[in-house]
């Protein structure tokens, strides 16, 4: 194709297709193919209200930006005085967290130990409970015996 020329109307489709990329993306995608939309142009013109569509959404940057760019934007977006009050704000939230678990840790401690000190009430044992408390004790002890 590189020694043929193209007919006019071809050449100013081209153009017009350029000036519309999303044209190219709805034929990539398989909505229409080429022909459709060079019938629809010859057929309407370029102002018609059918290509509306197309022309809003041209609108949007067609270049992706790279990761640099998108960083470089994020950066200079920052307002950095603001960013030191909200790290301020989350350091003294963490602080005060911390507080309170310690806090309750030692609650907690505290009545476990309270806990500990008090002794279960007194339950009637079965035979199989006597008889492992029995042989749990020294031997002087079951026989009534004490060394002292």
């Amino acid at each position: 194709m590189s020694g043929q020329k193209l007919h006019p109307e071809v050449e100013k489709f081209k153009a017009f297709v350029v000036k519309h990329p999303v044209i190219i993306r709805e034929v990539k995608s398989g909505k229409h193919d080429w022909q459709y939309y060079f019938d629809q142009y010859q057929t309407l013109g370029e102002r018609d209200k059918f290509w509306e569509p197309f022309k809003t959404k041209q609108k949007q940057p067609e270049k992706k930006k790279g990761l640099k760019d998108q960083l470089m934007s994020l950066v200079s977006k920052i307002d950095f005085n603001n960013l030191d009050q909200h790290v301020n704000q989350m350091d003294q939230a963490v602080t005060q967290v911390k507080q309170l678990i310690d806090q309750f840790s030692n609650k907690k401690g505290q009545q476990n130990a309270q806990q500990q000190q008090v002794q279960p009430p007194f339950r009637a044992m079965g035979p199989w409970q006597q008889n492992a408390q029995q042989q749990a004790q020294p031997s002087y002890q079951r026989m009534g015996r004490h060394p002292f």
